[in-house]
């Protein structure tokens, strides 16, 4: 009888024990969903020692905090810049703002976290994928790999379609689940959304992520390196002629009569140039009035996916197919309501934007 008392009590206490041990307080806490009424409104995680973020559903970063203290169940946060004090109080499950209830308290987490991230270090096997660390990712389109974003250098990124270098980014800022980048020169800006597995470009979900990776594949130099200038020389040789000469005699006089007897034995090649029409074209280029180049429409690796780039080689709009025929190619903007026909018949290339249309020369064709 006994025995089974001490069972009992040892039971007891290992359970008492272990909710002490396994309860979230305001000593632990890392992560906080804020909620008005039913709706969750964003969270509150720590990213760093002291560091704390608010963020609207998850993806882009409102606020950032530095945390001034806790106790048993509460967590104090300040923002300096804005004059903005947060108290997250466990106990009473509310949120305050300056000392007033502004959140409800949701879902809470302590999570042990290592605050001591350093992208220079090569992660480990174990190593989470977030927004502070990524370095790559694949993107696909309908189901099907195109290319790839990659961090190329502190700040840079660039935007691969195949092996090819299809665009360049500035990279303006990290939270734990995006990175985001900008090319200002076409005013685009993309955001890696690792939570969402997609590439929204400006806020229009464009690409699907896969093999995200944190691996840090560019190096600084530290020193610009020294390398020898090249200097070609040229000898020129002249010929002088006095008087009339056969032109016969000069090609001897001047390439060889081996050479000219090579060129005459040889066997003559001749080669067949593809038609291009509506069914077979890849690429098309434009130009003004006067033949000047201004872009070129490219389809995407066979697919109904296109896309314009301009004259200086940045991508200025995407495209869906829309239909082909004997002589045109229809294209739809997946940006805004416009709308190309590539004609070959007549060597146009018509964009049709909310009842304007605008004619341009079609300067170039291309067949797959």
């Amino acid at each position: 009888m006994n025995n089974i008392k001490r069972i009992i009590c040892l039971i007891t206490f290992s359970i008492f024990h272990f909710s002490l041990s396994a309860q979230i307080t305001g000593r632990n806490v890392t992560f906080v969903t804020a909620y008005k009424g039913t709706k969750a409104e964003g969270i509150f995680y720590q990213t760093g020692p002291k560091k704390w973020v608010e963020s609207k559903g998850g993806l882009r970063v409102h606020a950032k905090f530095i945390e001034t203290a806790r106790d048993e169940w509460s967590v104090y946060l300040k923002d300096g810049a804005r004059g903005i004090r947060v108290q997250l109080d466990l106990y009473t499950k509310k949120i305050k703002v300056n000392d007033e209830v502004f959140y409800t308290i949701g879902n809470v987490k302590a999570e042990k976290k290592n605050f001591n991230q350093n992208n220079t270090t090569r992660p480990t096997a174990n190593t989470q994928i977030t927004g502070r660390n990524a370095t790559y990712v694949r993107i696909s389109q309908n189901g099907r790999v195109i290319g790839a974003f990659k961090q190329t250098a502190p700040k840079q990124w660039t935007e691969y379609k195949g092996t090819r270098v299809h665009a360049k980014f500035t990279e303006t800022g990290r939270d734990a689940w995006s990175v985001y980048l900008n090319d200002a020169s076409r005013g685009i800006k993309a955001q890696i959304n690792l939570h969402r597995k997609k590439v929204l470009v400006n806020n229009n979900p464009i690409y699907t992520t896969s093999n995200p990776s944190s691996r840090v594949s560019y190096t600084t130099p530290t020193t610009r390196p020294n390398v020898p200038k090249v200097i070609k020389t040229y000898t020129k040789t002249r010929f002088k002629n006095k008087g009339t000469t056969n032109t016969a005699n000069n090609s001897k006089s001047r390439f060889g009569k081996a050479k000219n007897t090579r060129n005459l034995n040889s066997t003559k090649q001749t080669s067949t140039k593809k038609i291009v029409k509506g069914y077979n074209l890849k690429k098309a280029s434009y130009g003004d009035e006067q033949f000047k180049y201004l872009g070129m429409f490219s389809q995407m690796d066979n697919s109904k996916n296109w896309y314009l780039q301009s004259r200086a080689g940045h991508t200025e709009d995407y495209f869906k197919e829309t239909g082909r025929d004997e002589w045109s190619v229809y294209l739809q903007s997946t940006k805004s309501v416009k709308k190309v026909q590539i004609d070959l018949y007549k060597k146009t290339i018509t964009v049709t934007s909310n009842g304007k249309k605008t004619t341009y020369r079609l300067n170039k064709a291309y067949a797959r």
